[in-house]
């Protein structure tokens, strides 16, 4: 299993417990690894989207921390 594989398991597994639809810097808080960079979350969910089909985009936005609108998915 390479690094990506384990990481979109943990990213797989927040969106899970939440039970409600989340942004990638929602999921960047819960994922308490301050090393990890957004942009490897919104990697994985990305990919677990695309690739995987394990994820749903959903139409509801939240406002992320630079201010910006940000997409959120659920788990399906």
């Amino acid at each position: 299993m390479n690094k990506n594989e384990t990481q979109e398991k943990k990213i797989l597994a927040i969106f899970r417990a939440a039970k409600e639809p989340l942004s990638p810097s929602q999921v960047w808080l819960r994922y308490n690894q301050p090393d990890t960079p957004l942009t490897s979350i919104r990697r994985g969910i990305t990919d677990l989207t695309v690739y995987g089909g394990r994820l749903v985009k959903t139409r509801i936005k939240t406002i992320g921390p630079f201010g910006k609108p940000e997409c959120n998915w659920v788990s399906i």
